[in-house]
């Protein structure tokens, strides 16, 4: 007969906690260069992090009561996920849209290559221009970009810097202030521009009346001197004329030019002022009437080495060729780089502004002083300045933008 036995148990007992689901929040679309508010629940006890494997660039700010900010650049693009943990985790997804790419703004006053000198030693020098001036009327304009006070153009007598007879016409002092003079009158302040701004600058003098003048951006100087102006060829000696080069009879430093030069015209006669604002934002042909020498300036490739170059070429039939002095022609200084790109015009004018970019939209900051229409004409309304935007939008709403000054200046009179 068999046995039975039962075994004794005592009970045991668990406690299982279920926490809540965390709810990390709904993703999100936005564009590069913002930020977003992650918000999750519950808010106690909560953090956020990111997965390892997201894009490069975010930012997450510190957690607080479950909140937490999202940043990312404007380089940003792809889709970043996010993990909320309270207990248990949850998930969200930001998909970040790239940022549209706009090219630079391009003004149809656009003058090809120019000249960078190093204010050290360099300067050009043309040959001698006697024969070409059967009076003492003279223009000179240029264009011209400065990084320090010097001398943008001399009067000299013989091909020798310093030597015989030697005058600065064109300079520009510490202070910004830009004079002319011929000699031996007093010089005449064209006003003060920003180092590192292209300007264009105009002396002329005029020998009927015997008065000195220019212009600065389009502007003719509010004052002028008269006298009888004293050339080399008066004294014996040849008549050149040097850009950049240090002079020791000067109107302030006297020293090498730094900087960059562009559009050198010698013309000799007496160039209105009407004419002058027609043609300082376009290249010429080199025929015109009275215009004695002409370097455009357009020579070699911007920035890359113009060792073969050995003159600078004379638009004109004269052929006055000018002598390189000390110009390491390569690299970005020393050498010829992009040239005159400007926005200036006039109460009445038009340019035209461009981007490599297609698509976008102009608006004028001042529609009071210059307005552009759709396809990137502005007509020039009050003097001033205005701020010129170029948009350019993705189908998923991005939006970046370019911005230009342009500066209107009044209409000239004669």
């Amino acid at each position: 007969m068999g046995t039975s036995a039962t075994c004794g148990s005592t009970p045991q007992s668990t406690t299982v906690t279920i926490n809540p689901k965390p709810d990390a929040g709904a993703d999100q679309t936005i564009c590069a260069g913002n930020t977003v508010t992650l918000t999750g629940s519950p808010t106690a006890g909560t953090s956020w992090t990111m997965y390892s494997f997201n894009p490069t660039g975010v930012t997450l700010s510190n957690t607080v009561n479950g909140i937490a900010t999202a940043s990312f650049p404007n380089t940003a693009s792809g889709t970043y996920n996010f993990v909320f943990s309270a207990g248990c985790t949850d998930t969200m997804s930001v998909v970040v849209n790239p940022l549209p790419s706009v090219g630079v703004i391009s003004s149809s006053n656009n003058l090809g290559n120019a000249l960078n000198l190093d204010g050290i030693n360099d300067y050009i020098i043309t040959p001698n221009l006697y024969s070409s001036f059967a009076t003492s009327d003279l223009t000179i304009e240029l264009w011209f970009k400065a990084n320090a006070a010097g001398v943008i153009a001399a009067e000299l007598g013989t091909t020798t810097l310093n030597s015989g007879w030697y005058d600065s016409q064109i300079e520009i002092l510490s202070t910004g202030e830009v004079l002319v003079r011929v000699w031996n009158l007093s010089s005449v302040s064209l006003g003060t521009v920003a180092f590192g701004s292209w300007n264009h600058v105009v002396i002329r003098y005029a020998s009927n009346t015997s008065k000195l003048d220019g212009l600065l951006n389009g502007v003719a100087s509010s004052n002028s001197v008269t006298g009888v102006r004293s050339t080399s060829t008066s004294y014996g000696f040849g008549y050149y004329y040097s850009f950049g080069a240090t002079t020791a009879t000067n109107l302030g430093s006297g020293a090498y030019f730094n900087g960059i030069i562009d559009e050198i015209r010698i013309w000799n006669v007496v160039r209105t002022n009407i004419q002058i604002q027609a043609n300082m934002n376009t290249e010429l042909i080199g025929n015109e009437a009275g215009l004695v020498l002409y370097y455009n300036l357009n020579q070699g490739t911007a920035n890359a080495t113009n060792t073969s170059i050995t003159s600078i070429t004379d638009k004109t039939a004269n052929a006055y060729n000018g002598t390189i002095n000390n110009i390491a022609l390569s690299g970005t200084t020393s050498n010829f780089v992009t040239g005159a790109n400007n926005n200036l015009t006039y109460v009445g004018g038009l340019i035209t502004l461009s981007s490599s970019t297609t698509g976008g939209v102009w608006s004028s900051g001042t529609s009071g002083i210059a307005t552009i229409n759709s396809s990137g004409v502005i007509s020039g309304v009050a003097v001033g300045n205005s701020t010129i935007t170029y948009s350019v939008t993705t189908v998923s709403g991005c939006s970046s933008s370019v911005t230009s000054i342009v500066t209107v200046n009044p209409k000239p009179n004669g």
